[in-house]
């Protein structure tokens, strides 16, 4: 929740979008998995991954490179970091989870979320890239967890202010 009392950015507007699809998709309740925010209340009650007992998935958003669209907006990318840390025997869970992330935010059974992502958000195309999908970050570690990180990339229109 923005506190600068500044209007709300194209940047912001996608953010909520994709936050919002994420939180209200059931498939991570339905693996056992908590889903929390790095913004908002969920930052200021940060917890560290490994104190969840089942698996979590941390969506931390950050800004990426802006450049020219054309003479009046920026492309500008919104960056979304994804931090994995899975109580699983082995990695073809986190292929699934890949997967499942891929489906939540570019299913074709319901174009409206792409759709809105254009229309609210001042996404280019409503498709969210998958530049950098899950990786490993180590072996499992003492603690049983797999920990993995990952990144997926929207790139907004941001038409600059006369």
């Amino acid at each position: 929740m923005a506190t600068l009392n500044l209007n709300d950015g194209w940047r912001t507007k996608t953010w909520r979008l994709v936050k919002d699809k994420v939180a209200a998709d059931p498939v991570y309740e339905a693996a056992g998995l908590h889903v929390v925010f790095a913004d908002g209340p969920d930052r200021e009650n940060a917890r560290g991954l490994e104190t969840y007992d089942a698996g979590v998935l941390r969506f931390t958003p950050a800004l990426g490179e802006a450049k020219w669209f054309d003479e009046g907006s920026l492309s500008a990318a919104l960056v979304v970091n994804v931090e994995a840390a899975l109580r699983v025997a082995d990695t073809e869970d986190l292929f699934n989870l890949q997967e499942a992330l891929e489906d939540t935010l570019n299913t074709i059974a319901d174009t409206a979320f792409q759709q809105s992502l254009v229309d609210q958000g001042g996404a280019e195309t409503g498709l969210v890239e998958f530049p950098e999908p899950f990786k490993v970050a180590a072996g499992k570690a003492d603690d049983g967890l797999i920990r993995a990180l990952g990144r997926f990339v929207v790139q907004v229109r941001r038409p600059l202010t006369p």
